[in-house]
């Protein structure tokens, strides 16, 4: 059975954009990629590399932090913005539909949250 894409895009731009708030993801490609989530505007190839290089920027400090100070604070702080940046990069797959639980995914690891993952599905799949 096919899903609605509407609908998918609205959930997972929803559980994307609670990680990106919960993590403190302020990068401007990832910014921009959430707002062309909200519009349905395309994200251009240019915007989806901005992101891919975020996204990789903050795995490497995750892990510089992690390789220093273990699993510390500052580390889980690293950890949760990469993985919500990740999250954005899954959400604005052309091929939302097999990436869609990737993005899911990325944002719940990013939260630790899956009680609110699973509220905003409540929300938003009536």
């Amino acid at each position: 059975m096919a899903c609605d894409p509407i609908r998918l895009r609205r959930v997972v731009w929803a559980v994307v954009a609670h990680a990106a708030v919960s993590s403190t993801l302020s990068e401007t490609p990832t910014a921009r990629a959430l707002g062309c989530l909200v519009t349905g505007e395309t994200v251009s190839a240019d915007l989806a590399a901005a992101v891919e290089r975020v996204v990789i920027g903050l795995d490497g400090r995750a892990f510089d932090v992690h390789d220093r100070e273990g699993d510390s604070p500052s580390y889980l702080a690293a950890f949760s913005r990469a993985r919500a940046a990740a999250a954005v990069g899954f959400a604005i797959s052309a091929d939302l539909e097999h990436d869609a639980a990737e993005a899911v995914y990325e944002a719940w690891a990013a939260t630790g949250d899956i009680e609110t993952v699973r509220a905003v599905f409540a929300l938003v799949l009536p």
